[in-house]
């Protein structure tokens, strides 16, 4: 027979967190609890904007992210920042700059630039690579040497593609300016501005030094491997560049590719086709530049047919 509990006996004999909360008029009965809660001041209409501005930022920040594929998406996403007045805000600033640099061309970004208030070394470092990867990488070094004038510091991030376009110019003198504005920065030694060093120096047909380079490296990595080899194979030292190709810990596909290419280049299309068939043992798939090197090399050795060169496209 179950015995019905009067409402206090229930109440102790349930856990305390299981405890029903109190109403402040339960019943009629009272009218107000003991420790009453004073209630929360209403915001004020300062606060509701400071918040509503927030939510607003949060909002902005994402969809630049995350949304913006083109350029027509940039340019409505600074339109709706410039007419709500968060353009104004450094971090919205820098990210539509760099969303820029990658999705419009560079006097598109340069535009941008000109408008930010609070320009920072991010700043100067998106512009500069913008105009590493336009047509006109000399307007990088020009560009650079006239933020200094106007108080710029740069870090390690500036000179990778300062000194990218200057091996896209193939310019040494512009290469060893800007080596020695690295090493009175202090940023010499970081392994990608070393990186960057090398391959510029190869680029230049300056193989010499950026052996030196690579020779006193304190720590190397496929970047640094692959820049020394693709130069030596440019002045047709094989022997040398499979030297260090076997002294290697790891290799990538790039690897392969400066390889391939390089043999091909000093005209022995049968190692070229070796190495190739070495790679494929390995189980590494080629990119179309690896295709080109193979059926060049295929065209001047006569080793492999055409039906094998297809079969491979199409794996």
């Amino acid at each position: 027979m179950a015995i019905k509990l009067s409402a206090s006996e229930n109440r102790e004999n349930q856990a305390p967190n299981e405890w029903p909360e109190e109403s402040p008029r339960a019943n009629g009965s009272h009218s107000e609890t003991l420790f009453a809660r004073a209630p929360s001041p209403s915001p004020s209409p300062t606060t509701i904007l400071h918040q509503r501005r927030l939510s607003l930022f949060s909002h902005f920040d994402a969809l630049l992210q995350n949304s913006c594929r083109n350029a027509r998406h940039l340019l409505q996403m600074q339109a709706l920042l410039v007419t709500s007045s968060l353009f104004r805000n450094p971090f919205l600033a820098r990210t539509v700059l760099s969303r820029a640099s990658h999705l419009c061309n560079f006097a598109y970004t340069l535009l941008i630039f000109r408008t930010i208030n609070s320009l920072d070394t991010f700043c100067v470092n998106t512009v500069i690579k913008s105009y590493c990867n336009s047509h006109a990488p000399r307007e990088a070094i020009v560009f650079y040497f006239r933020s200094l004038m106007c108080g710029f510091f740069p870090n390690s991030y500036t000179f990778v593609p300062l000194v990218a376009s200057c091996a896209k110019m193939g310019c040494i003198d512009s290469g060893k300016e800007c080596h020695a504005q690295a090493t009175k920065n202090g940023v010499d030694s970081v392994l990608p501005v070393q990186n960057s060093l090398i391959h510029m120096y190869a680029c230049c047909g300056d193989v010499q030094l950026a052996r030196v380079l690579f020779d006193g490296m304190l720590s190397r990595d496929l970047v640094s491997r692959n820049s020394i080899i693709d130069g030596i194979m440019m002045v047709g030292e094989l022997n040398a560049a499979h030297r260090l190709l076997n002294e290697m810990p790891d290799r990538n596909l790039v690897t392969w590719n400066v390889m391939i290419s390089g043999y091909l280049k000093g005209r022995n299309p049968g190692y070229a086709m070796k190495l190739f068939r070495e790679m494929g043992r390995l189980g590494l798939r080629g990119d179309a530049r690896t295709m080109v090197c193979v059926a060049t090399a295929c065209g001047r050795s006569g080793r492999l047919k055409g039906r094998e060169v297809g079969s491979w496209e199409h794996r």
